[in-house]
Order: C-alpha cells, then sequence, then structure tokens
C-alpha cells in the first residue's frame, strides 16, 4: 500500500487558537475549526480534563434560545475515531455528535446524560468526512449557564496517513498513523516516475503512530510511504 504528499517549502502559520486546540485535543493530525452564536466560544483550559493536562472547553454558555457552539475537523475514512466527552448540566444543555450529517450520539435531555467523562468510539466510513461536535441550550432564557469539555480525539485511519509535524532548511518532521504494527518506509521522487528510499530506517507504527526525520531534497519533492513486510 502507498501513500504520498507533494511537499514545497512555503511557510505556513496556524493561528494561536487552532494550535491551542490541537494541544488541548491530543491529534496533531487534525485541523480544528470552531463557531458560536454566544461567548465564550471552544477553547483550551487545565481545570477540567480526562487526561490530566488539558481539554478543550466550551462555556460557561449562557441558557439563552438558540444558543449554540460547533467544534468540527475533516478526516479521510475509513478509520477509528474516538474521543471523551463531558458535560456540566444534562438536563438544560445538550452535547452532540455527527460524522457528516448523521448524528452519532448525544448527551443531554433527551438522554438521560451523564455528567461524567465518557468516551465514545466510532467507524468512520470511506471518504472525506466532516466531524461536528455541538454544544446548545435546550431551556431558553432564564435557565443556569452551562459548560461542556472534549479531550483526547483520536483519529487512527485504516490505512497509513501523513502529516508534516515541523520542518527547517535540512529536513521535515512526518507522522505517520495507521494500523498498529504495519511497518513502512518512507520513499521520495522529483518527477512522480523515479522513486528512492530515504535513507532512514523503516518505521514499525507503535500503538498506530511513529515519527520520521527525513531529509529534504530539492526545492520541491515528492514523499510517500509504503508498507513493507
Amino acid at each position: 500500500m502507498i501513500l504520498s504528499m507533494t511537499l514545497e517549502w512555503h511557510a505556513h502559520a496556524d493561528t494561536n487558537d487552532s494550535l491551542e486546540l490541537r494541544e488541548a485535543l491530543d491529534d496533531t493530525n487534525l485541523v480544528w475549526t470552531t463557531s458560536s452564536t454566544t461567548d465564550p466560544g471552544w477553547r483550551r483550559q487545565f481545570d477540567e480534563t480526562h487526561d490530566g493536562v488539558d481539554a478543550a472547553e466550551c462555556g460557561l454558555q449562557a441558557g439563552v434560545v438558540a444558543a449554540l457552539s460547533r467544534i468540527g475537523t475533516s478526516v479521510i475514512g475509513p478509520g477509528k475515531l474516538s474521543f471523551w466527552w463531558k458535560t456540566e448540566d444534562t438536563n438544560c444543555f445538550e452535547f452532540s455528535f455527527s460524522a457528516g450529517t448523521n448524528v452519532a450520539a448525544r448527551n443531554g435531555p433527551e438522554t438521560s446524560g451523564s455528567t461524567n467523562w465518557e468516551q465514545q468510539v466510532f467507524t468512520i466510513p470511506p471518504g472525506p468526512q466532516n466531524l461536528t461536535w455541538l454544544f446548545q441550550t435546550w431551556c431558553g432564557d432564564g435557565s443556569p449557564l452551562g459548560r461542556a469539555w472534549l479531550d483526547e480525539v483520536k483519529y487512527i485511519p485504516e490505512r497509513p496517513a501523513l502529516a508534516v509535524l515541523a520542518h527547517n532548511s535540512d529536513s521535515l518532521t512526518v507522522e505517520v498513523t495507521g494500523p498498529a504494527g504495519t511497518r513502512v518506509q518512507a520513499e521520495f521522487s522529483t518527477n512522480l516516475l523515479e522513486w528512492e528510499s530515504v535513507p532512514v530506517p523503516q518505521l514499525t507504527l507503535i500503538n498506530g503512530r511513529g515519527v520520521l526525520q527525513v531529509p529534504k531534497s530539492g526545492s520541491k519533492a515528492f514523499y510517500r510511504v509504503v508498507t513493507v513486510p
């Protein structure tokens, strides 16, 4: 199996909010977007967490009609998604998760929701998928304030996937994710016809992840990983 990417060495900068949410949610491959009808929206915080380090929090959100906040990302399926979530008040607020247009999980008034940390695990179908977590009010004006938390979001594709973690003038740091135990070799090409192995050892994806330090080759190059026995 082969997975490839093209790299041209242009500077790219994420917003501080996006970078902080990546840290809070623990999967550096995912890029996060947020929207909210009330302030504050989603942010990184350290007081309420599942992993003991940090988590993303929405709230305090005022209990007003139609108040809602979204946080989302996109993945390529098939793969397995897991995350931990928590809702402070499940009488007046609902926290839901959707893959595409399908609402896969709810925690709120209609489900006799829990206010403890709970893990959710889903199989993501093939193709591009938008993943959305929605926190919204149910009680209307005068209801108490409420918060929701999201932590340890992990997406493991069934096939190896690449993400550039960092790069400098000489090399780049690439994270490879895929099924645990998969062994991969990195290759590069300048013309997509002839491929050479990158002079780094083969990598076994322990717990579904591994990191390669790859030397740069010219101003433009194509990179891929191939699975090996």
